[in-house]
Formats: structure tokens, sequence, C-alpha cells
């Protein structure tokens, strides 16, 4: 994590400045303690931010150990317990998909996703279409608004 920059810019009518450049800001009581509350709250919301970009890295991490040894783990309790060979690639396949790694169900929600993406191009296409015939009825040439 790098250092952050905080910009605060203050908007109002009723702004008292020092100068009559309003470069500056006259620091009232009440301005310095809002500016002071919104800053807490953007630290506050920065560090859930960072805090759950953590965890997620973690568990990221965490998983790809599991898919590096796992198969590992899973020869060597066959050996062990002299289990069937076909039995194998089954429970390879239970643990990817425990992982949430099984490339089928990826593959089929990524599908779903498309389509869905395309049914809103789709529906936004028509609206925009359904507007702009409005827009045209609606002007009369010859007159200007």
């Amino acid at each position: 994590m790098g250092p952050y920059i905080i910009a605060v810019s203050v908007v109002s009518p009723f702004i008292k400045f020092k100068n009559a450049s309003k470069e500056t800001v006259d620091a009232s009581d009440e301005l310095v303690e809002e500016i002071r509350r919104a800053l807490i709250q953007a630290g506050q919301r920065l560090s859930k931010h960072i805090r759950k970009e953590v965890k997620a890295f973690e568990l990221e991490e965490k998983i790809r150990h599991i898919e590096q040894f796992g198969p590992i783990l899973i020869d060597g309790l066959f050996r062990i317990s002299k289990a069937p060979q076909p039995l194998k690639k089954k429970v390879q396949d239970g643990l990817m998909k425990i992982l949430g790694r099984d490339a089928r169900t990826t593959e089929k929600e990524l599908k779903e996703a498309h389509d869905v993406l395309e049914e809103h191009k789709k529906a936004e296409q028509k609206v925009n279409e359904e507007h702009e015939l409005s827009q045209e009825k609606n002007n009369v040439p010859g007159v200007q608004v």
C-alpha cells in the first residue's frame, strides 16, 4: 500500500474567504469540524476497503496453496490406502469443485452473464431508438424552441 493524498473541496455560497482572491478559506470552527468529520469518515471507508482487499488476497493465496499441494496429498493418500485409481480422478474433480475452480461451472456462469449483458444491450438500444423516434415526432420543421 502506498501513501494516499486526499484533497478537500469546499463548495458553498456561504464560505468566508481570508482575502479577495478567494484562494484561502477562513478557518471557522464549524468548517474545520465538518472537514475533520468528513476525513474521518473517508478514512474509515478506505480502511474497510483495504481490509476487504487484503482478505480476498489472503483467501486467494490459501486456495492457490491447496490447488498446488492438493494433488500431491491425493497421490499420497491413494498410495497409502491402496484405493482404486479411477476413484482418484473423481477425488481431484471434487477438490477443484470445492475450491470453486470447476472450469465447466465457471464457463457456464460466464456464458449466462454474457447472455444477460446482451439482453441489456438490446433493451437499451430499443429504448434509445424509441426515444429518438419520439424526439423526431415532437420536432416540427421550422419551429425552434
